[in-house]
């Protein structure tokens, strides 16, 4: 895309905009067979570069570029901005969980997917929290144990969040109907999600850094 947009005299964020799908075509099926989430990219794409200041680095880049060609200067660095869109497949298939209501007011949340320090306890609590109206720190989060918890698939491909949590969100959803309809104390909940096909996240990253040219160092500016 920089290359075309160098050739073309286009500024490289324009002509990334002009590329990707808008967010009214998604999801759509893909020739390959997969099918692409829901994503607004053109979006992305604009608070990735309200955030880093796109114009502000392009004007300064400009003014560095005028600086370099002025022979009187002679300038050490060159300046240079990147930009990096992303989407990513999260996995698929089905994840488990039971979810608790307890005596006591406070919930226990057992999930078959599985945490190798990613921090799944904080954002499984993190979703069911606001569901069922009480604060992340009032449900214990279990996994990894096959004594109380259900069966799951585990951790790999970024699907913890995407298959699990999806998981753990319609399990809050769902106890917190029957308690509101009248349940009692203690009350549990299991469930599977399935996901048929691939969850995405997408995501955008922009630096400006420069390179002494004399040295070869780099200093990133910004990021």
């Amino acid at each position: 895309i920089d290359e075309a947009a160098r050739q073309t005299g286009q500024d490289p964020l324009a002509l990334r905009r002009r590329q990707v799908w808008p967010a009214s075509a998604l999801p759509a099926a893909l020739p390959s067979g997969d099918r692409l989430d829901a994503m607004d990219l053109p979006g992305l794409l604009d608070q990735a570069a309200t955030l880093f200041d796109y114009a502000g680095w392009r004007a300064r880049q400009a003014a560095a570029r005028a600086a370099r060609a002025d022979p009187e200067a002679q300038a050490p660095t060159l300046m240079g901005i990147g930009i990096g869109l992303y989407v990513e497949p999260c996995g698929q298939g089905f994840e488990s969980a039971t979810l608790t209501a307890l005596a006591d007011g406070r919930y226990r949340l057992a999930t078959g997917a599985s945490a190798q320090g990613q921090g799944r306890e904080t954002a499984y609590a993190a979703l069911a929290a606001p569901l069922l109206g009480c604060q992340p720190a009032d449900i214990d989060v279990l996994h990894g144990d096959t004594r109380v918890c259900p069966p799951g698939i585990g951790a790999l491909a970024s699907r913890s969040t995407a298959i699990g949590g999806s998981a753990v969100l319609r399990a809050a959803q769902q106890l917190r109907q029957r308690l509101d309809a009248g349940a009692a104390r203690p009350c549990e909940l299991a469930l599977e999600h399935h996901a048929e096909h691939e969850a995405w996240a997408a995501g955008c990253v922009m630096v400006a850094l420069q390179i002494d040219t004399d040295t070869g160092e780099l200093t990133v500016l910004d990021l």
